[in-house]
């Protein structure tokens, strides 16, 4: 599957797997493994800290995702998947999906480098917004 949403393999995928049991399943486990104590979980980008169903699971690949006999199989690894608020979520695609640089990239590589580039950017205005007095 590419970087760029839509198109007919984008909706069977969002339209099929994202809501079968099998991903609800493989989801809840994910976030359940990076909940802390407290019972929240924090954005990989933003690491704000959330309840887990306040949260999207991110695929930097789809390699453990396949379909065995018109189901739906969900076989990911704990690698291939990131815990997203959901406003970082919306910006990693907005940037993956309208910047040809990162289309460019395989989606593992472009995913790691949009979060790196949105948390410099987060941690700018943090440091401006400390420095402003605000």
């Amino acid at each position: 599957m590419g970087l760029k949403r839509g198109g007919r393999r984008h909706e069977d995928y969002v339209g099929g797997y994202l809501r079968q049991v099998s991903w609800f399943r493989r989801r809840d486990a994910f976030v359940a493994s990076r909940t802390g104590a407290d019972g929240l979980v924090a954005c990989v980008c933003c690491d704000e800290r959330y309840r887990p169903r306040q949260v999207d699971v991110h695929h930097l690949s789809y390699d453990g995702v396949s379909r065995e006999n018109e189901r739906w199989v969900s076989r990911e690894a704990d690698d291939d998947l990131m815990v997203l608020c959901r406003w970082c979520h919306e910006r990693v695609h907005t940037l993956m999906d309208t910047d040809r640089g990162w289309a460019q990239m395989g989606r593992r590589e472009a995913t790691v480098s949009v979060v790196r580039a949105i948390q410099r950017q987060l941690t700018a205005t943090a440091v401006r917004l400390a420095a402003s007095g605000s």
